[in-house]
């Protein structure tokens, strides 16, 4: 493993003191990348990959949009196969949907001419869940 690359510069200033600092080049950290199978899908085998899914998020729907509405608006701007459709909640009166489509109708998915005026449309940011401790509101300080 490459160690870290350490540069030395000195600086004199005044001809009297002599400054040296260290710049140091970190090293990313590993990643385990892991392998990909390469065999051809072997019929007594039953084992294979599942098909790759591209997820985005839909937002700003008129209150009264539904999963089946977003759905059949997508089938009739040619994305093909199964897509999966949820309602994801939203603070204002807007709605918003988490889209699952197959990898390769990304691109058609994401062209604005598919979509109405003002509708928002962005891959699909899927958070870690938060952990929070014990809360100390009113609630646990009343006696």
């Amino acid at each position: 493993m490459p160690e870290k690359q350490v540069e030395h510069h000195t600086t004199q200033s005044n001809g009297n003191e002599e400054h040296t600092w260290v710049e140091v080049a970190r090293r990313p950290p590993p990643r385990n990348t892991g392998i990909q199978g390469t065999r051809p899908f072997d019929t007594a085998c039953n084992l294979r990959a599942a098909d790759r899914k591209a997820w985005l998020f839909i937002g700003r729907l008129h209150p009264t949009t539904d999963a089946e509405t977003l759905t059949f608006h997508l089938k009739d701007a040619g994305i093909q196969g199964e897509i999966e459709c949820e309602q994801i909640e939203t603070r204002g009166r807007t709605k918003a949907f988490k889209i699952g489509i197959l990898f390769e109708d990304r691109e058609r998915a994401t062209t604005p001419e598919i979509w109405p005026e003002g509708i928002l449309v962005r891959r699909f940011s899927f958070r870690r869940p938060t952990f929070e401790g014990v809360r100390l509101g009113e609630e646990n300080t009343k006696k």
